[in-house]
């Protein structure tokens, strides 16, 4: 996995009410080395010349980050059920304030082990991949937003 750390520029984003059509996003805190990859393939187009062409195939989104375990957190107690419980969660990476930028979006599948280590904060190195569509006619697949 080629997964980029997209440092202080990026946001991770939070639906805390869960739709996708309408979400209500809110930014996290506590959140570190966040990573994303949409790991598009390139598929090879066989032709009769003298280079190689490629096309996009499909992606294979993953995310990564660390975050600082604070139980009275609603957000860190929804990562926490969402691995628990293997129940998806409605997150966006954003390059910046989520009502003004880019992000990309989708329901996501969380792994991760804690760390709860003596004289340390506790954490969760969380792991996630895309979950499967909710909605009907593909229309909560994942999807990214520009800038409007």
């Amino acid at each position: 996995m080629s997964a980029e750390l997209l440092g202080d520029d990026f946001t991770l984003n939070w639906d805390q009410d869960g739709s996708y059509s309408s979400p209500s996003w809110l930014a996290t805190v506590s959140v570190g080395d966040l990573g994303f990859d949409p790991a598009y393939e390139q598929v090879e187009i066989p032709k009769r010349i003298s280079t190689k062409t490629y096309k996009k195939g499909r992606g294979d989104w993953s995310l990564s980050f660390t975050m600082n375990y604070d139980k009275t957190s609603a957000f860190h107690t929804a990562v926490r059920n969402a691995i628990t419980n293997g129940t998806k969660i409605h997150m966006a990476i954003a390059d910046g304030d989520i009502a003004s930028s880019n992000y990309w979006h989708a329901w996501w599948f969380l792994s991760g082990p804690l760390d709860a280590s003596l004289d340390t904060n506790a954490n969760i190195e969380v792991e996630g991949k895309c979950h499967f569509d909710i909605g009907a006619d593909d229309s909560e697949l994942p999807a990214f937003v520009p800038a409007s």
